[in-house]
């Protein structure tokens, strides 16, 4: 069955290679460039912050002027205990949804599955996600003959709620694809992504036959950077939070830079980003593309960093790739 024929949607134009897409960039309007290189956290990260957390914010920088180890503490705890986005019911899934539950950690991970093929496919969302962010790929993946399996990541979703970090996502994924079967293929978004290729060049005899990536984040020392950035963090916090989640992880945090570990993993790639995302920056998927050997990619305009989930052609094309067709 073609893919087209069960997603229809208005084509926008795909560049033929990774460095095609410097032209589509130079044809975005001076007031879009000037929007996308201001230095403002609520609007170039695309975080916005509840009072709750803005009360811990201020409390947090009160104390890190006073008390350096207790603001070490607080630090840490925040970064490690992702905000909560409003929790999806199971009626907000697509029809044939089974939940699974997988232990880890002594806490559980829960997910859902669709389909029962012997080809699988598995959804991996980003940092302060859930699964159902990939509710609009579900049932085309199924209707072409898929099995499709997503999680929620520890302490993401309706995953036991505890403390969580790079280091402990990329454990969960791994025992996730070990329980579950072998991957025709995955596909992850923001976070999610460098999680699935760390996961990956750790274990490559879990590598899927196809691999897409959606607004990826390039490593774990992006994801510091943004939740630095966000709080408004001092330096000498910055550096000690990067201090301590080197030593959960057992490696630098440039090592888990996906451009230097995507060549390694045997898959056929694809990468989606959006000329617009405010929290992953477009060239940031660009490298990974161009650094990607025999990888696509394809450019999307106006969808941002969480809507380029729901865009009818992203859809189509990622669903192409990872089916085959």
């Amino acid at each position: 069955m073609n893919v087209s024929n069960i997603f229809k949607s208005s084509y926008v134009r795909q560049a033929s290679s990774p460095q095609e897409t410097i032209a589509l960039q130079t044809q975005t309007t001076p007031a879009i460039q000037e929007e996308t290189s201001v230095r403002h956290p609520k609007k170039t990260q695309g975080h916005r912050l509840s009072f709750n957390k803005q009360l811990q914010r201020a409390i947090l920088l009160a104390v890190a002027k006073t008390s350096p180890k207790l603001a070490q503490a607080l630090t840490w705890h925040h970064f490690t205990r992702p905000r909560k986005l409003k929790a999806y019911q199971h009626k907000d899934l697509p029809q044939g949804a089974t939940p699974l539950e997988l232990k880890h950690r002594n806490a559980s991970l829960k997910g859902y599955s669709w389909g029962n093929a012997n080809k699988r496919i598995y959804l991996v969302h980003g940092w302060e996600s859930h699964s159902a962010t990939f509710k609009s790929f579900i049932n085309p993946l199924v209707q072409l003959g898929f099995q499709v399996i997503a999680f929620d990541l520890p302490a993401h979703g309706h995953s036991s709620q505890q403390y969580t970090h790079f280091r402990d996502c990329t454990d969960a994924l791994e025992k996730i694809l070990s329980s579950y079967g072998e991957a025709h293929a995955i596909i992850a978004h923001s976070a999610g992504a460098a999680i699935t290729v760390n996961t990956l060049a750790k274990n490559p005899q879990l590598s899927p036959a196809k691999l897409c990536l959606i607004s990826p984040m390039p490593s774990a020392q992006k994801h510091v950077d943004i939740f630095s950035h966000v709080v408004g963090l001092p330096d000498y916090l910055v550096e000690k939070l990067g201090e301590r989640l080197e030593q959960h992880m057992d490696m630098p945090l440039e090592d888990s830079d996906i451009c230097k570990l995507i060549n390694n993993i045997n898959t056929e790639g694809l990468v989606c980003h959006d000329l617009h995302d405010r929290c992953i920056p477009f060239n940031s998927g660009q490298k990974v593309a161009s650094t990607w050997q025999g990888a696509s990619f394809y450019p999307s305009r106006q969808l941002g960093h969480h809507r380029i989930l729901n865009d009818p052609t992203v859809i189509t094309k990622v669903v192409e790739h990872a089916s085959g067709n």
